[in-house]
């Protein structure tokens, strides 16, 4: 990274996610955290109190506006992110937002158009992408050594031991929604792996005796024609939470487990080429052959495509054991990093750019309209 002088940070949001993130930039060496506010005063007092910052406790507005700061990170409920959004880009602050950028897309352009007249960055802190299992993945699917993505399933089992039915994350007019609120992270990260998509089914349950809708599910046809089920319900105790992912391929199948992957499986059948080829992308796999043939067998057909086999192997990686925060905090590091070397230098290609935030907005925005409208919309 180009040598810069340390960027003066103010975390808005003093909640979990903002310590967290405060943690990560403590340990990076061209950002330097001054200041928090929060609407509630203990939370800002809190994190001011353990990070050695000066608290702004109500006054969003004076940390904002403050000269020693040229970057707002803000870890707020979703309503609150066009308003702050676009005070900081107006004030020529550079802005990461948690997920999502905003809960419309109208509010969202609003907020890029801002980011683009003062020439600042304002992307969304979309942790999912910066996981080595992610960018692995990525690899596959782009080497096309196990063909094309037929279809994928998300299933994300999350927890509400922590969302009473009071809480903000079940008020559409604050949140947007599951889809909003908390989708757009594997929105996202579909649309980094397989291209942009669109939405063309969706569907929620409602709590009984609640108007609290605590399982959605949609499908996105993505345009290189890979069909992809996402399933997200916030019902589950904390220890039962978890995340997973199966990607079916014309020539095997990848299954990932972990809301930032822990651990990937890759069940494959190919040549000894492509085999080779795929575990050099899959550094630190482990290696099973399954099925060895004695000699490349033309005769296995897929899609209505012939097939050199000459084995079907497994390979399984298994990351050292850490908690969700942990690994929060490295990919949180590592996408911040990835912003400041784009500060410093315009020509590096980040990994998280402002466009990947409307985007993964839309199609939220798309499956929670398609609910609304009784799942017409579009079609």
């Amino acid at each position: 990274m180009k040598n810069i002088s340390p960027l003066g940070l103010g975390l808005v949001g003093c909640g979990e996610t903002g310590r967290l993130c405060l943690q990560a930039y403590s340990q990076i060496e061209n950002i330097r955290p001054i200041a928090v506010a929060d609407t509630i005063h203990k939370d800002s007092d809190k994190a001011a109190q353990e990070f050695g910052l000066q608290s702004h406790d109500f006054d969003l507005e004076e940390l904002i506006l403050r000269d020693d700061i040229q970057m707002v990170h803000f870890a707020t409920p979703p309503f609150s992110h066009y308003g702050l959004g676009l005070m900081g880009a107006n004030e020529g602050k550079h802005v990461l937002c948690e997920a999502p950028l905003a809960v419309s897309v109208e509010e969202a352009e609003a907020m890029l158009d801002a980011a683009r007249i003062n020439k600042v960055i304002m992307p969304v802190n979309f942790v999912l992408r910066y996981s080595p299992i992610s960018e692995t993945v990525k690899k596959i699917i782009d080497s096309r050594l196990l063909g094309e993505v037929l279809h994928a399933t998300l299933e994300n089992y999350a927890t509400d031991e922590w969302l009473g039915p009071d809480h903000w994350f079940w008020k559409k007019s604050m949140s947007g929604g599951i889809f909003i609120a908390h989708g757009v992270h594997f929105f996202d990260l579909y649309e980094w792996w397989l291209g942009s998509g669109k939405t063309i089914l969706a569907h929620a349950e409602v709590r009984p005796s609640t108007k609290q809708e605590d399982r959605v599910m949609c499908t996105v046809l993505h345009d290189n024609g890979a069909l992809v089920s996402h399933y997200h319900g916030f019902d589950q105790p904390e220890q039962l939470e978890n995340t997973f992912h199966r990607i079916v391929f014309e020539k095997g199948v990848i299954t990932i487990e972990g809301w930032i992957p822990q651990s990937l499986i890759i069940n494959a059948i190919g040549d000894e080429k492509n085999i080779e080829s795929l575990t050099e992308i899959c550094i630190g796999c482990d290696i099973d052959t399954l099925v060895s043939y004695e000699s490349p067998r033309q005769s296995c057909r897929a899609r209505g495509k012939s097939l050199t086999v000459s084995r079907a192997i497994k390979l399984r990686y298994i990351a050292e054991p850490v908690e969700k925060q942990t690994q929060y905090l490295r990919a949180t590091t590592d996408l911040m990093t990835d912003q400041l070397q784009y500060i410093a230098d315009r020509s590096h290609q980040r990994r998280v750019k402002e466009e990947n935030g409307r985007a993964s907005l839309t199609l939220a925005v798309e499956a929670a309209e398609r609910i609304h409208n009784g799942n017409t919309i579009g079609l």
